[in-house]
């Protein structure tokens, strides 16, 4: 008893310090690192040496800035080599040169004062001068005008701009590309460019640097102890083995990923608007599947507050534990802030997640965003007992009054409510993409606007309480009126749900009655499905769902639920490529993970058998061989690689490599001797 008082002080003096900003915020990367390493001199000290040996700047070149592959296609992106970049690692007697991997932003259009050749004109890069097919041009030009709104699916609230209220009359002009540039740790981009490439300030190369990173800018925090302790602690539970199951879970939470790096954008684009896409775009209306059956299940009042909070809360609190610390620790990649910004959100606003209050107090900063389901289930929990108090009564007309007189003010004042704000009736409306944000906030997250499935839910388990002992005795052709009301209130959903998608789609009125009417609808057909299962009145439908085969996925729901989304930002946080988009890849994904560790483990053995670097190579070719060492991060510093046409050796096409103190020798035979 002393130790649970002790664990309960400890825990509000914790959320009393967060709340009040008095506690230490230890940041998921450390800023301090990155502006204490810059130092101009040592960065131009550096450079000289880098020029001066040619493998050196290979190393940096061929980890860094390079043209986009599949720009047509809707790829602005290439993310370089992070993991080679971040891996340079050269010690000299009076220097220790490391990489540091920066993401840029060029734009397309820009004058570039460049020395023109002759019979040229202009150095001016005009994006209208390009030939591009109609059809591509407007593809490209409504995917700009989505790209960053869908960035928000990450929960990353706090950077959204509203840049796509204009189209330009050339979206190539609007391109904007995402490039990667490998430079020395004491560098900033505009001083590495400068001395490597070319001046950018004569030249008027615009750019916008957007982060970099380190190989070591991750400190450790005290999340970090709390949980490798807890793992040491439980490393013999299962609370770690959902992590392959939430790889297999909710398939449709994987168009959370069309907000990310795609090289074929285009044909993503394409898709994710089509009838093709419903089961992936339309799936979020499952969510009111879960808020009208977790009431409806309701049993008794005995504990009613505590046991609802003790059965949720844990494992979500140990998902907080895992996203301030672990899942920032685990792996890295390219484009790894989403991963930072969560691990950060988490750190700082901890507190109102556990308390299921975060969709209140950090609507724009959540830790664990999707958890805003957690927060409104909750919330309804709270204020329902002001109805169950009158259904537990025992009196079926106060019941009744209790049960239909909460469903009519909320929906009263959610209709109220969605007329006044006037948003659209989803969150992928191509023709108001500039409103998604004020939807999402004002709508998707509100207690009030969701509430109404849950009400229902409460009929429906008043309905199967006074059945209980007996079977609800209902005509067939009532049986098959019901079926088809059921049938035909679904495919409404799923037609309305097309149709708002199409970019012709204007219709306030219907968007008002959508997101007044359509969650309490569907919450309707659901609640005949489970009365029809228990009372007799669904045939084969009963028997599927009854399989002893759910029982398992039905046990592990809620982890998966909880544990799929920041996994799935992990691994696409961790990519080194821009993923290429196809529905069977989409599909694929989440659950062939463990064949590819299986396969790179296969590789890593293979190479544990082939020699390194260290090793030596021998180069044989018609005139003898060459036996040296190449070690690619001993460098001696004054080393140069140069390449040689030296015509030699009669109709044979070989190279010579040589290798030598002085770096490497490239030697095209092409003579005799």
């Amino acid at each position: 008893m002393i130790s649970k008082v002790i664990f309960v002080l400890v825990l509000c003096t914790h959320i009393v310090l967060s709340a009040t900003g008095i506690q230490r915020k230890h940041e998921a990367v450390d800023s301090n690192l990155l502006e204490s390493v810059l130092d101009p001199e040592e960065c131009t000290r550096q450079i000289r040496t880098i020029r001066r040996n040619a493998m050196l700047l290979l190393q940096f070149s061929d980890a860094g800035i390079r043209m986009p592959r599949g720009v047509l296609t809707g790829n602005p992106v290439d993310m370089g080599n992070y993991h080679q970049c971040l891996g340079i690692d050269h010690q000299l007697p009076d220097m220790h040169i490391e990489g540091k991997y920066c993401s840029i932003l060029v734009p397309v259009n820009q004058t570039l004062h460049l020395p023109r050749p002759q019979g040229t004109t202009s150095s001016q890069f005009d994006p209208y001068s390009l030939q591009v097919d109609n059809e591509t041009l407007s593809l490209m030009e409504e995917y700009y005008k989505t790209r960053s709104k869908l960035q928000m699916l990450s929960g990353n609230f706090e950077g959204f701009e509203d840049d796509t209220r204009t189209t330009p009359p050339n979206p190539l002009i609007w391109m904007v590309f995402r490039l990667a540039v490998c430079i020395p740790k004491p560098c900033t981009t505009e001083q590495a460019i400068s001395s490597l490439f070319f001046n950018v300030s004569a030249v008027g190369f615009k750019y916008t640097e957007d982060y970099c990173r380190l190989s070591n800018d991750k400190p450790w925090a005290p999340a970090d102890y709390t949980a490798l302790y807890q793992a040491n602690e439980y490393n013999r539970t299962s609370i770690f083995s959902v992590h392959k199951w939430a790889k297999t879970d909710h398939v449709q939470s994987q168009w959370r990923e069309l907000a990310m790096y795609r090289r074929n954008q285009n044909s993503c684009y394409v898709w994710m608007f089509s009838a093709e896409a419903l089961w992936v775009t339309a799936a979020t209306m499952t969510v009111d599947t879960f808020f009208t059956i977790g009431v409806t299940f309701l049993k008794n009042l005995h504990w009613f507050y505590l046991s609802r909070y003790v059965r949720v809360t844990p494992l979500l609190a140990a998902l907080v534990l895992l996203q301030a610390s672990y899942f920032n620790q685990f792996t890295d990649g390219p484009h790894w802030n989403t991963v930072i910004d969560q691990t950060q959100r988490c750190r700082n606003n901890w507190w109102s997640t556990l308390l299921h209050i975060q969709n209140l107090v950090h609507l724009r900063n959540m830790c664990v965003p999707h958890s805003w389901y957690m927060a409104i289930d909750f919330q309804l929990y709270v204020v329902s007992p002001l109805v169950l108090f009158w259904v537990f009564s025992g009196k079926k007309l106060h019941s009744w009054i209790a049960l239909i007189g909460s469903l009519t003010a909320v929906l009263i004042g959610s209709t109220i409510y969605c007329f006044n704000i006037n948003r659209q009736a989803g969150n992928l409306v191509p023709s108001r993409f500039s409103e998604m944000m004020d939807y999402m906030f004002e709508y998707y997250f509100n207690t009030l606007t969701r509430a109404s499935p849950f009400f229902v839910g409460m009929i429906c388990g008043y309905i199967l309480h006074l059945y209980r002992k007996s079977r609800i005795q209902i005509p067939w052709f009532v049986v098959v009126f019901f079926w088809a009301c059921s049938a035909g209130i679904l495919g409404g959903i799923f037609y309305f749900k097309y149709r708002i998608k199409q970019f012709d789609w204007e219709n306030q009125l219907v968007d008002n009655l959508m997101n007044s009417f359509m969650r309490p609808i569907y919450a309707v057909a659901i609640c005949w499905l489970i009365i029809a299962c228990v009372h007799g009145y669904s045939g084969p439908i009963n028997w599927f769902l009854s399989l002893d085969e759910w029982r398992l996925p039905a046990r592990l729901s809620y982890a998966m639920y909880l544990f799929h989304y920041p996994l799935m930002f992990s691994i696409n946080g961790s990519a080194v490529a821009p993923f290429y988009f196809s529905v069977g890849n989409l599909v694929r994904k989440p659950v062939a993970k463990p064949k590819e560790e299986k396969d790179q483990d296969k590789i890593d053995k293979q190479n544990d058998t082939k020699p390194t670097t260290e090793e030596t190579i021998d180069y044989n070719n018609v005139n003898g061989s060459i036996d040296k060492t190449l070690n690619t991060n001993q460098f001696p510093e004054n080393s140069n690689a140069s390449i040689e046409d030296n015509q030699v050796g009669g109709d044979s096409n070989e190279n010579v490599v040589v290798i030598n103190e002085n770096g490497v020798s490239i030697s095209s035979n092409n003579e005799a001797r």
